[in-house]
């Protein structure tokens, strides 16, 4: 039986010991011949969390916690050498992007991004031009109407690739700055709906509106994805400091996509079958 000194310990104090903590976690599944298993990897690693640490970890969706790959990305991301942090949007402050080149692939890529259904009775879908009634995208199984973009690692973006003069972005917006509909976290209930987001100067406008034809008031972003290595799309977003990498869900009825970070505490907001889990894939062209 293993004592506790013979587990491995991360305490978050800088981007060193984040970076020798993946390689510790590498050493020991090559040790017990795991090297390929994600799961296992992921499984190891919760047990080194502790301090300032564990809360940060605790802060991350279930589909990070329970992959490797997407643990350590997200470690990579929180833990940089420097404390420049990205800008979310245009308006942010000024900042230099750190090199990501170790997230994504350098060169930006053109795609179509698969909605894949946990319960895995959906066919192959895509994400969809059409945009619902509230001006949110939805999922469709037809191909050809699959939303076509251009992911970029050092912007984290996905430019719509529309044929329109003006930039767009599959982005998100969140209806208001209300408590319920904004904070993220464990146990938030806060949530962005992913719709087009265009970069009109001197800010960026969102398609979200009310029934009432009145637009969404809460905080728009256009620069948050990251591409795993297995081509998963991870949506990371910045909130009082803190980083999230959300899941993502669909509402049955509208077919319209969300963005949240605590699914359960989420999902208690609506009736029961009213929202599935899925994730986004890159799927190259």
């Amino acid at each position: 039986m293993m004592s506790e000194t013979d587990f491995i310990r991360f305490e978050g104090k800088d981007a060193s010991e984040a970076e020798e903590f993946i390689r510790s976690i590498n050493i020991r599944a090559f040790t017990a011949n795991k090297l390929k298993d994600d799961e296992w990897m992921a499984l190891l690693a919760t047990t080194a969390f502790t301090g300032q640490a564990l809360r940060w970890y605790t802060t991350l969706s279930p589909a990070v916690r329970d992959s490797w790959d997407a643990l350590k990305k997200a470690l990579l991301l929180q833990y940089q050498p420097s404390s420049t942090t990205f800008p979310l949007t245009p308006t942010a402050p000024a900042a230099g992007p750190p090199d990501r080149n170790i997230l994504s692939p350098a060169q930006p890529r053109t795609g179509r991004i698969r909605v894949v259904f946990e319960s895995n009775t959906s066919g192959m879908t895509y994400l969809c031009g059409d945009l619902s009634f509230n001006g949110v995208y939805t999922w469709t199984q037809d191909v050809s109407k699959a939303l076509i973009v251009k992911h970029s690692p050092e912007e984290l973006s996905l430019e719509v690739l529309d044929g329109n003069t003006v930039k767009c972005y599959a982005g998100a917006q969140s209806w208001d700055l209300s408590p319920q509909n904004r904070n993220l976290g464990k146990e938030g209930t806060g949530y962005l709906h992913l719709t087009p987001v265009r970069a009109t100067s001197p800010d960026l406008t969102a398609s979200l509106k009310y029934p009432d034809g009145r637009p969404g008031t809460g905080r728009i972003i256009a620069r948050f994805w990251d591409v795993g290595s297995d081509g998963a799309l991870l949506p990371l977003v910045w909130q009082y400091g803190v980083q999230y990498c959300l899941g993502v869900c669909v509402f049955t009825d509208s077919k319209e996509l969300a963005l949240t970070s605590d699914y359960a505490a989420f999902s208690k907001r609506w009736k029961p079958n009213e929202l599935e889990k899925v994730q986004l894939r890159f799927e190259p062209l």
